[in-house]
């Protein structure tokens, strides 16, 4: 399965998730609190440095709410409009290019809301962090990188369809 199938995968995804799902809607809602417990149980972190950092997630969700999300919700209708008219190659590329541009965003978004976390992090929490790592390295091993490339994709595909049914219902 190649990388731009893979993105358009996960937007697909996330178009599943926000066209009427209350799931998402829920997820979304109750985005603040969620990362902040994803972000405590990777780095167990101080009761300062959540009250320090919560401002600054706050900020950056209230960006995503006025510049990323009209942007999603742009290629999601762009992407059912293409799949109501039926896709031909070089509109999945179009989609999977404005997906990859998305997922940049989307990124650089992560990264400038996770520096000052990792910056103030002591030698305790770098070695928790280090652990959890290493964790889940050997749990993705275990995962997807046993068995024959075929049953490989195969496990992948799985996945997919396993996330997405348990998202929408």
């Amino acid at each position: 399965m190649s990388a731009r199938f893979r993105l358009l995968l996960v937007f697909a995804s996330c178009a599943l998730l926000l066209t009427g799902c209350s799931r998402a809607e829920f997820v979304y809602r109750n985005a603040d609190w969620l990362i902040t417990r994803w972000a405590d149980a990777q780095l167990d972190l101080s009761g300062a440095q959540q009250r320090a950092w919560e401002p600054q997630l706050e900020a950056a969700l209230a960006r995503h709410r006025n510049e990323e999300l009209p942007r999603l919700a742009a290629w999601l209708q762009a992407a059912k409009q293409a799949a109501a008219q039926g896709l031909e190659t070089n509109e999945l590329a179009c989609l999977a290019d404005w997906a990859e541009a998305l997922y940049q965003r989307h990124a650089r978004l992560a990264v400038s809301l996770a520096l000052p976390l990792l910056q103030e992090l002591g030698p305790e929490q770098v070695a928790h962090l280090r652990r959890r790592w290493q964790e889940r390295n050997a749990e993705y091993r275990a995962d997807y990188l046993g068995g024959s490339p075929r049953q490989q994709e195969a496990a992948r595909a799985e996945r997919y369809r396993g996330r997405i049914e348990r998202w929408t219902g």
